[in-house]
C-alpha cells in the first residue's frame, strides 16, 4: 500500500479543555465537533508526517480519514506539508472558554449620555505590560474566538499589537464594538493584512441626534462614511442604535438613512440603567414596542432590505424551549466579558453593578484560573430552577418556555434584583407586544 499522508482542514483547530477534551473548531463561523476518541487519535495523527498506510492505524482508522476528507475536517497531503502549528491540538486545564468579549481600553473620544462603561473622562493611557499579561492569558486559556471593545477600541495604542498577536496564534477577532470615528482604510488593511474579518458593530443612535446623544459635533456623517467604507470593501457592518427618550422619534428618518445605507444589519435596543444611564429615565417597553412596530411596518413594505433587530420584540426564528434544568444563560456558560483592569466579568450587562465587585481578576489568578474560580462558575452552572423556585408566577407561566425569566442583568439593573423577572422582557409576553411584529 502507498503512503498515506493527511492534514488538518485548513479551516479548523484542535483544542482541549478539562470539561471537553477534544474539539474540532471551524474558525470562521464558529461550528465545533465533539469526536469521540477514536476520531480524535485519527484528527491528531494528521500531522503530514504520520503515515496511514503503516500499521499504525487499522482499516477503520482509514475509513475515518475518508469520512474527515469527505467532510473537509481533513485533507489528503504530501509529506510534510502538515497543517500551521496554531492548527494543532491545544490543551489548557481549565472548562472550555469558546469566546471571550474583551474591553482593551477604557478610554474614549467620545462623551455619550448612556455609556455603561462610564468611559467619558477616562483618557488615561493603556498600560503596555498590562495588556502584554492580558493577551497571554488569553492565549494559555485556548480561546478560540475574541471580540474586541471598550472604551472605544481603536483609541488603543495597542491594538495593531492586539489583532497581531491574536491572529498569530490562531485566535479569530469575530467582532469590534465601536463607534467608526477612527475607522478607516488603515485599520481595515491592518485586519486584511493578518486574515481577519471581524463583524464591525458601529454606534449610530439616530438621524438628526447622533452627535447630541454622543456630546461632539460632525460625528453623524462622518460615522455613515465610516459604514459605507466598511461594507464597499467586504466588511460586515451592524448598525447599533442604543433606544432613549432623545432619539425615540428620530426611528422613521433613521431607518430611511439605513435603507440608503443598505448595513449588514441594525440592532435596536434600549438603554440599560447602569453607568451613566443609571439615574436616567428609562422609555417602557410599551413605549419602545410602539416606537419600533412603526418602523417595523416601513421595513416590511420595503420587502426587509436589511436584516433588523429591534430588541426582542420581533419573535425569534428558532424558538428555545426553556425548562427548569435549562442554563441561567447560554451566553455565560463557556463566554465571558474582560474588563481592561484584568476584572473577568460574566456579561458586560454587570459592568457597574455590585456583581463586579465580587469577580476575579485575569491578572491577579490567571484567567484560566479566574475562569474556574466560584464566582464565576456560580454564574456558569446555575439553573433556572434556582430563579423560579423565588418567583412561583414564573413556573406557572405559559411564556417560561419561550422567555426563561429573560435576562439577570436586566433583571438586577431594572428592579435592583438578580432573583427577579426581567421586567421588560415579562412585558413583552404578558402583555404581547410582539403582535404589531408578527410577519
Amino acid at each position: 500500500m502507498n503512503s498515506l499522508y493527511a492534514r488538518i482542514g485548513r479551516n479548523y483547530i484542535l483544542r482541549g479543555w478539562t470539561d471537553c477534551p477534544f474539539a474540532l473548531i471551524e474558525r470562521w463561523y464558529g461550528q465545533e465537533f465533539f469526536p469521540c476518541e477514536e476520531y480524535a487519535y485519527v484528527l491528531r495523527s494528521c500531522d503530514g508526517r504520520c503515515d496511514f498506510s503503516s500499521p499504525a492505524f487499522t482499516p477503520a482508522h482509514r475509513r475515518q480519514l475518508d469520512f474527515l476528507v469527505g467532510k473537509g475536517y481533513a485533507e489528503i497531503c504530501e509529506y510534510g506539508d502538515g497543517p500551521d502549528p496554531v492548527q494543532n491540538y491545544r490543551y489548557t486545564p481549565c472548562p472550555r472558554l469558546y469566546s471571550l468579549s474583551w474591553a482593551i481600553t477604557d478610554a474614549c473620544n467620545l462623551h455619550c449620555v448612556h455609556c455603561f462603561m462610564e468611559s467619558p473622562g477616562k483618557t488615561a493611557p493603556d498600560d503596555a505590560k498590562r495588556t502584554d499579561r492580558l493577551l497571554k492569558e488569553i492565549l494559555r486559556a485556548n480561546v478560540p474566538f475574541v471580540s474586541l471593545t471598550g472604551g472605544e477600541p481603536l483609541l488603543s495604542p495597542h491594538f495593531p499589537k492586539i489583532v497581531r498577536e491574536l491572529s498569530k496564534a490562531g485566535v479569530r477577532i469575530t467582532e469590534i464594538s465601536t463607534n467608526a470615528t477612527l475607522l478607516n482604510d488603515r485599520v481595515l488593511d491592518l485586519f486584511l493584512q493578518y486574515g481577519q474579518h471581524p463583524d464591525l458593530l458601529i454606534s449610530y443612535d439616530g438621524c438628526g441626534v447622533h452627535d447630541t446623544i454622543r456630546g461632539a459635533r460632525g460625528l453623524e456623517e462622518k460615522v455613515l462614511r465610516a459604514a459605507e467604507l466598511a461594507l464597499s470593501r467586504g466588511f460586515a457592518a451592524v448598525m447599533v442604535t442604543t433606544l432613549m427618550a432623545q432619539n425615540i422619534g428620530s426611528l422613521p428618518a433613521t431607518y430611511e438613512r439605513l435603507k440608503a445605507l443598505k448595513p449588514s444589519g441594525w440592532f435596536v435596543n434600549r438603554a440599560q440603567s447602569t453607568g451613566l444611564y443609571k439615574n436616567e429615565h428609562r422609555l417602557t417597553t410599551a413605549e419602545a414596542a410602539e416606537a419600533c412596530a412603526e418602523v417595523h411596518e416601513m421595513w416590511l413594505r420595503d420587502g426587509r432590505p436589511f436584516p433588523v433587530m429591534f430588541e426582542q420584540f420581533r419573535p425569534a426564528e428558532r424558538k428555545t424551549a426553556f425548562t427548569a434544568d435549562s442554563p441561567e444563560c447560554s451566553g455565560t456558560t463557556c463566554g465571558a466579558f474582560l474588563l481592561p483592569d484584568g476584572t473577568l466579568m460574566p456579561c458586560p450587562g454587570f459592568v457597574t453593578t455590585p456583581i463586579q465587585n465580587e469577580m476575579p481578576n485575569a491578572l491577579e489568578l490567571g484567567l484560566p484560573e479566574a475562569w474556574s474560580s466560584d464566582s464565576i462558575v456560580r454564574f456558569r452552572n446555575v439553573r433556572k430552577s434556582v430563579r423560579l423556585e423565588k418567583n412561583p408566577q414564573c413556573a406557572a407561566c405559559p411564556n417560561f418556555e419561550e422567555c426563561g425569566m429573560g435576562c439577570r442583568a436586566y433583571a438586577l439593573t431594572e428592579t435592583g434584583s438578580i432573583d427577579s423577572r426581567d421586567p421588560d422582557l415579562c412585558d413583552i409576553f404578558t402583555n404581547n407586544r410582539r403582535n404589531a411584529f408578527h410577519e
